[in-house]
């Protein structure tokens, strides 16, 4: 278990988690890690990857896999029912449980850095905004009309 909470702090230390940064972090621990638990690194890893890389989605099918791993990490669905019984599932919550991540951690961090990539293109927007407004210079008729009165 000491193991999965050294990978636990090597990812949510910083703020900003770059999809280099949480593929490598998972990476360093996968060779002593279970074939099962690789492919359950494996769809988180995906999972973070195209929340990130497609937050600024230009097409139909990168903004379709934004928004299914925003669903998939940010929504809570535990188990699913199938004919009355619980069965587990590999929702965010269970990959999380078998990662030894608190599940709350990993969605607070990638929504802070979402919040900042926006704020951060925000103020991109507003800049390039203000550099292509055309400059309001005074004509010669104005001011020679302001003088001539």
């Amino acid at each position: 278990m000491a193991m999965m909470t050294d990978l636990a702090e090597g990812l949510l230390q910083p703020d900003i988690i770059l999809p280099v940064q949480f593929a490598g972090a998972l990476r360093r621990q996968a060779p002593r890690l279970t074939g099962e638990v690789q492919l359950v690194m494996a769809v988180l890893e995906d999972a973070v990857n195209c929340f990130q890389k497609y937050l600024y989605a230009k097409n139909n099918r990168e903004r379709r896999l934004f928004r299914d791993a925003e669903e998939w990490i940010m929504t809570g669905r535990r188990r699913v029912r199938s004919g009355g019984l619980e069965e587990p599932s590999l929702s965010f919550e269970y990959v999380c449980e078998v990662l030894g991540l608190d599940e709350s951690c990993v969605r607070q961090g990638l929504q802070r850095w979402r919040e900042r990539q926006l704020e951060g293109r925000q103020i991109q927007c507003c800049k390039a905004a203000h550099r292509s407004r055309p400059r309001r210079v005074p004509s010669a008729q104005t001011s020679v009309g302001a003088h001539a009165a």
